[in-house]
C-alpha cells in the first residue's frame, strides 16, 4: 500500500498519513464498520488501485467515498470504475442510497473532477476558497439504486 500511495502523484504526505490512519483502523479494529478498503493487484501481486469508503456518521443510507487511487501506469484500464461499482454493490447490500465525495477545484484535480462527471456524479455544492484562496471544495453526490 505504501508504494502505491507514494506513486500516486496527487497525494500529499498529509493525505497519505490520513489514508494510513484509516487503514490502521480497518486492519487493527476487527469490529469496526466505519471504513472499507478494497483494491486490485497486478500479476506480480503489487497493489495498483484502492478505494476506501464507509457510512457517513449521523446519517441514514449515506456513504462517504474517502479515497480512491490508481497507479499512474494502470490508469485508463477501468480499475477505478470497477472499485466504484464494488462500492455501490456493497452499499446496495445494506440499503444505502447516496454516495458523497469531496475534491479540490485546483487544475491539478481536473482529471479527478472529469472522472466523477463521467460516472454521473452530480456537483451538489462548492465552497469557495475552502482549502485556501483559489481552491474550492467541490462536493459530488451519486444516488445508488
Amino acid at each position: 500500500m505504501q508504494t502505491l500511495l507514494h506513486d500516486i502523484e496527487l497525494f500529499t504526505q498529509e493525505e497519505i498519513d490520513v489514508v494510513n490512519e484509516l487503514l490502521g483502523v480497518y486492519l487493527h479494529q476487527a469490529d469496526q464498520k466505519d471504513y472499507h478498503f478494497f483494491g486490485h493487484v497486478d500479476e506480480q501481486g503489487a497493489l495498483v488501485s484502492f478505494i476506501c469508503f464507509g457510512p457517513t456518521p449521523m446519517t441514514e443510507n449515506t456513504f462517504d467515498l474517502y479515497w480512491i487511487g490508481t497507479h499512474p501506469q494502470v490508469r485508463g484500464q477501468g480499475l477505478a470504475v470497477k472499485l466504484i461499482e464494488h462500492m455501490k454493490q456493497s452499499m446496495i447490500s445494506v440499503k444505502a442510497k447516496l454516495i458523497r465525495v469531496e475534491t479540490s477545484s485546483k487544475e491539478l484535480y481536473a482529471s479527478t473532477q472529469a472522472f466523477y462527471d463521467r460516472l454521473n456524479f452530480i456537483e451538489a455544492a462548492r465552497i469557495k476558497d475552502f482549502y485556501h484562496d483559489g481552491d474550492d471544495l467541490i462536493t459530488y453526490i451519486m444516488r445508488v439504486e
